[in-house]
């Protein structure tokens, strides 16, 4: 499971009910993920938590990715409460 954008995202909350999500390019340039605004009847703090709930994506995985790679698959097995 390769397949996505890999860094860590930022978010440029610039412009008025618009969300940009980028990482940094090596060369320093932004490369835009993703963009969220607000459209009719969404509230705009709705927006932007969205938008910063997947900005935070790289990393939410990364800790998932984690813990999961600290169970062993015997511990799984026999059921053990891991939390």
């Amino acid at each position: 499971m390769s397949d996505f954008t890999k860094g860590k995202w930022y978010l440029d909350d610039d412009k008025e009910n618009v969300y940009v999500i980028y990482e940094n390019e090596e060369d320093g340039q932004k490369r835009r993920v993703y963009v969220a605004w607000a459209a009719a009847g969404i509230h705009d703090g709705e927006v932007e938590a969205n938008a910063r709930l997947i900005a935070a994506a790289p990393e939410m995985y990364e800790m998932i990715k984690n813990l999961v790679d600290g169970v062993t698959m015997a511990e799984l097995l026999n059921g053990r409460q891991i939390i």
